[in-house]
């Protein structure tokens, strides 16, 4: 008998392929249990930001990322058991936000996120 984590972990990298600088404000999670962090302050144009996201085995991993100018990085992985796809969204006027990979996450555990691993590129909008 396997003893379940009391929480799942994602591992989320964000490539800033811009020419813009992203000044990071501060986080908000949709459940109790929920976590975000992230090593940068400043997210400089050509650098990686590592984003660890947490949650209990109860509840998605659902968050926004505030960055200045009103620019909000919206993320959701669902459990292994839940039905839909993540979303890695920025909503900025002149960046999209692209899924360059994605690794699912090897316990498989209804209860665990979907996903492990994920980068993310930020590119100037044409």
């Amino acid at each position: 008998m396997s003893i379940v984590p009391n929480y799942s972990t994602i591992t989320i990298s964000l490539i800033n392929e811009t020419q813009f600088i992203y000044n990071f404000d501060h986080a908000v999670v949709g459940y109790p249990g929920n976590s975000l962090i992230i090593d940068k302050k400043k997210l400089y144009p050509g650098e990686t930001a590592t984003i660890i996201g947490t949650t209990t085995t109860n509840f998605d991993l659902i968050g926004f990322l505030y960055f200045d100018e009103n620019i909000i990085f919206h993320i959701f992985v669902p459990l292994q058991f839940h039905y839909g796809q993540p979303i890695f969204k920025i909503n900025a006027n002149h960046t999209n936000s692209i899924i360059q990979s994605k690794i699912l996450n090897p316990d498989i555990e209804p209860r665990l996120l979907l996903y492990s691993v994920v980068t993310i590129i930020l590119k100037t909008m044409n």
